[in-house]
């Protein structure tokens, strides 16, 4: 695409993870002419002035760029402090946002920042977005729920966020907001949250603002690979989270995380079987992945168990055909068979389960289409499923 957009004439500009982390890296690329480091949205309206006024590049903070074909990484700009400053985003900029709406749900964002330490995730999720926690105000929030509910008609709201449960004097403050703006009874949300963050009380505010559905990070079974990739948790808080919420009739999906730096056939078998404990109603499951810029990725490039050259297998949804190198103990093989007998002994039960919540979101919609969004999306996306 950016070879293509450069026949073209045009400026190239890239964003995201990869330039953040590794500018230099990214810079090198024939094509790009500059990056945008951590978050954009200050920064990408500052590098489009100076490009708009042909301006002086080195002035615009956040950027890389290159100077007579030598990479510059200017200084960093600061975390944007106040997100009640950012307008709401236009989604119908997006030619894919017509898509989005057949599915009758849509993701949404409220805070920034990541205090915890997680190898697998960390320092780069530091570098995007942050240490310190950053809130937009339930009433921002809600001003954002109210548009697209009532310009779109949309009832499901996935809140993408990892620490959604971080702070329960908003979340009372957000029932509130939602109860002032007429929308308890009319909207409902999908949330993340780490177990450790899930309590009675905040199973009761999740509740009293309609969260019908828990995604939680469980990771593994065994509290020995918790430790290893410092999630800070225990199982037993995991076993409380998913109770709590099944107690209050709220849906559960297990995050799992398959294969890290020291994982044993002991602690698999111990995974598959929280697993068959807790029967959460929805799994997915990762195989450890080290991204670049984490701790996981210098800690597997330090023990020779980093794969070299492309990034292409670094991906957490590749299978074992692919060959890619493990990082873990075992064989990728036994990782995978692992991934296929909780996948297999679940596999009747999800469907069940899934159709039934189909059936039951497309009686609430009126409509068939959240049925054929959703098994075109299954269709698409069987890596993810297994």
């Amino acid at each position: 695409i950016l070879a293509a957009a450069k026949r073209q004439g045009a400026i190239t500009i890239a964003g995201g993870p990869h330039p953040t982390i590794a500018p230099l890296e990214t810079l090198n690329n024939p094509d790009i002419d500059f990056i945008v480091i951590g978050e954009g949205e200050t920064t990408l309206a500052a590098l489009l002035t100076a490009l708009e006024d042909n301006g002086d590049f080195s002035k615009v903070n956040g950027i890389g760029f290159k100077q007579d074909g030598t990479p510059v990484i200017n200084p960093a700009r600061e975390f944007i402090s106040d997100l009640d400053s950012l307008p709401i985003a236009d989604r119908e900029l997006l030619d894919t946002f017509p898509r989005y709406l057949e599915g009758l749900a849509l993701n949404v964002s409220g805070i920034r920042g990541c205090p915890f330490k997680c190898t697998f995730c960390q320092p780069t999720l530091f570098n995007l977005f942050g240490r310190q926690i950053r809130n937009r105000s339930p009433k921002n929030m809600v001003q954002e729920l109210a548009l697209l509910y009532q310009r779109y008609r949309i009832r499901d709201f996935f809140f993408v966020d990892d620490l959604f449960t971080v702070n329960r004097e908003w979340l009372r403050a957000f029932h509130e907001a939602l109860s002032s703006a007429g929308l308890l009874e009319k909207i409902r949300f999908s949330i993340n949250s780490r177990v450790d963050l899930i309590d009675e009380e905040i199973i009761g505010l999740l509740e009293s603002i309609n969260t019908y559905y828990l995604l939680l990070g469980l990771e593994s079974g065994s509290q020995e690979m918790l430790d290893s990739c410092k999630k800070g948790t225990t199982v037993q808080q995991g076993v409380t989270a998913v109770q709590l919420a099944r107690r209050h009739g709220i849906r559960t999906h297990a995050y799992i995380l398959l294969g890290l730096p020291g994982e044993t056939s002991a602690t698999l078998k111990a995974t598959e079987e929280l697993l068959k404990e807790l029967r959460p109603d929805t799994v997915h499951i990762s195989v450890a992945t080290p991204f670049i810029g984490t701790e996981l990725f210098d800690q597997c490039n330090k023990d020779g168990s980093l794969q070299k050259g492309s990034y292409t297998g670094h991906d957490y949804y590749l299978d074992e055909s692919v060959g890619s190198k493990p990082i873990a103990g075992l064989d990728y093989k036994e990782i995978y068979a692992a991934r296929r007998r909780i996948l297999k002994a679940r596999r009747w039960r999800v469907m069940l389960s899934s159709a039934v919540e189909t059936l039951k979101d497309t009686i609430r919609e009126g409509s068939i289409k959240k049925i054929l969004f959703r098994a075109r999306m299954y269709r698409e996306m069987k890596h993810y499923f297994g």
